[in-house]
């Protein structure tokens, strides 16, 4: 058993890892529902901290931005390296698929390399297991000098154990040994380039680390050979799966049916939904806490404002959930099985004709459920110019707000296959995207796209409690970012509904309201889609 006595009252742990290695998914483990957001210092990309207490003491977990290395090509690995290289952290946990371990051995080496107290959690054992992935874990710590604990994040098992070991390092103040043989022309040159910085570190080894780092050009100069020994490789039926999934030919139409589905799921079983959730909260927020407020004898004015206004916003935001929370749903399962990584591939050829990569696609993805960290996700991207042209981009592809609106027309209009009409104005959203892109191409923005290397991840079957939790925190987000919003808005709209011109309450859907007036005075504006002033009350 580790000594506490020796740690900190908060130990911080900083979750590191490249993109689909299950990171998120062990922070969630870890710290539960005790999380918070933020944003990291001087860019708006969020920063998630959580925390748990092991053995009576606490942990104070900060998960990082997934990246390939720490080579700060992009904000994401300058942010990750920044961190690190700080002395807020005490322990790294470094996350790896243990499916493709080889792969992501490159910023594990790195990070060991820093000389920084270090935990590798094996993440997706059982994945590795079931494809016949034999990993020598003795071999594996011998080699970089580190302790390795096989998890399954989305299941929990082997967190408590990683859990000891992280308590383990902490306290001990154990660094990595691993020491890789660069040449002497190497060694010579970063040890030249360390003096040369004049860094004040308390390790030589991360001077040493900094120096290669500005010396390095190959993107795979570190991996030792030993350390990739300790992997056996074995071709999994995800191979097989992508030779028709990702293929030439048949790759967007699969993307396309699988969109489809998406909104006919999002239409059909959200949808079914919407009038239950009117109801429910109209009945309780405006009919309800009206009824209580003027039983108390509040005044007219106050009933208007708290259930006329924000309980009717509260009522409009009920009616978005139904149909966001499907979309969420669809999206998480989507994920967590692997295959949205998938599109950003296939999507390839198509935005490198807007001077952008695959992963560009990504975000604009995510921009069907709220445009907000789409624009965000932007930050993936290696340069500002892509960045930029995503940005521009992401707003026409329709986000979850839109789709209550969608589905509200599609009903009304289009009875019998609704889906079909939403379904169609997503496509039409992403040609404009994509023609947005092509024009800004050759005018604003100029310029080719970087090269392009993904990592896909193996498919598995998404997991319902995976699945529910990704959804519940972004479903929270969306209805805590645009409910806000909108609650302000409708009760806005109340109060000037109510308050008569002559300064009186109570004048609702009358000619006498101010939002009546407004309404005639800017209607002129408004006449090319037919609406008259006869159209106010």
């Amino acid at each position: 058993m580790s000594d506490q006595s020796t740690l900190a009252p908060t130990v911080t742990i900083a979750v590191a890892g490249n993109p689909n290695a299950g990171k998120t998914a062990l922070f969630n483990a870890l710290t539960g529902v005790r999380q918070k957001t933020g944003n990291w210092p001087g860019v708006t990309v969020d920063r998630k901290e959580g925390r748990y207490t092991y053995r009576g003491q606490k942990f104070n977990v900060v998960d990082l931005p997934g990246t390939y290395s720490l080579d700060a090509l992009s904000i994401d690995q300058r942010i990750a390296s920044d961190y690190i290289l700080s002395d807020e952290v005490d322990v790294v946990v470094n996350v790896v698929d243990a499916s493709n371990l080889e792969r992501h051995l490159y910023l594990s080496v790195q990070l060991a390399e820093m000389g920084v107290p270090m935990v590798m959690a094996l993440n997706m054992s059982d994945i590795a297991d079931k494809h016949g992935i034999a990993i020598d874990t003795a071999a594996l710590e011998a080699a970089l000098g580190v302790k390795a604990i096989r998890v399954v994040s989305i299941t929990g098992d082997g967190v408590d154990d990683l859990e000891a070991a992280i308590a383990d390092v902490a306290a001990s103040k154990s660094t990595p040994t691993v020491e890789i043989d660069y040449g002497p022309a190497t060694g010579a040159a970063t040890d030249s380039v360390a003096a040369a910085l004049g860094t004040s570190s308390d390790d030589p080894r991360r001077d040493r680390w900094i120096a290669r780092r500005l010396l390095e050009t190959s993107s795979h100069a570190g991996l030792s050979p030993a350390v990739a020994a300790a992997v056996e490789k074995a071709r999994t039926w995800s191979d097989k799966v992508d030779r028709i999934v990702v293929n030439r030919w048949l790759g967007i139409p699969i993307f396309l049916v699988v969109m489809y589905l998406m909104f006919m799921f999002t239409i059909n079983i959200g949808g079914a939904f919407i009038d239950a959730f009117d109801g429910v909260a109209g009945a309780i927020f405006v009919d309800g806490f009206g009824a209580l407020l003027s039983s108390i004898g509040a005044p007219e004015w106050l009933v208007v404002v708290l259930a006329n206004g924000i309980g009717g916003g509260i009522q409009v935001v009920a009616t978005f959930i139904p149909v966001v929370g499907a979309l969420y749903l669809f999206l998480s399962a989507l994920e967590d099985s692997g295959y949205l990584a998938r599109a950003a591939f296939i999507m390839d050829r198509a935005m490198r004709r807007v001077g952008l990569p695959g992963k560009a696609f990504v975000p604009m993805i995510v921009g069907f459920g709220c445009n907000v960290p789409a624009v965000m996700a932007t930050r993936t991207l290696e340069n500002e110019r892509e960045r930029k042209l995503t940005i521009a981009m992401n707003p026409f592809m329709s986000c979850g707000a839109r789709l209550p609106v969608y589905a509200l027309f599609a009903a009304a209009f289009f009875p019998r296959n609704g889906q079909n009409l939403v379904f169609l104005l997503y496509l039409i959203g992403i040609l404009v995207a994509i023609g947005t892109g092509f024009v800004m191409k050759h005018s604003l923005l100029q310029g080719e796209s970087e090269g392009f290397l993904m990592d896909l991840p193996v498919y598995h079957r998404p997991t319902l409690k995976g699945v529910l939790f990704y959804t519940w925190d972004r479903l929270k987000g969306f209805v805590q970012k645009a409910g806000s919003v909108i609650i302000v808005m409708v009760m806005v709209l109340a109060v000037l509904n109510s308050l008569g011109t002559d300064g009186s309450f109570g004048n609702e859907d009358s000619e006498g309201s101010v939002l009546s007036s407004i309404g005639k005075t800017i209607t002129p504006v408004f006449s090319p889609l037919g609406i008259q002033e006869d159209n106010w009350p």
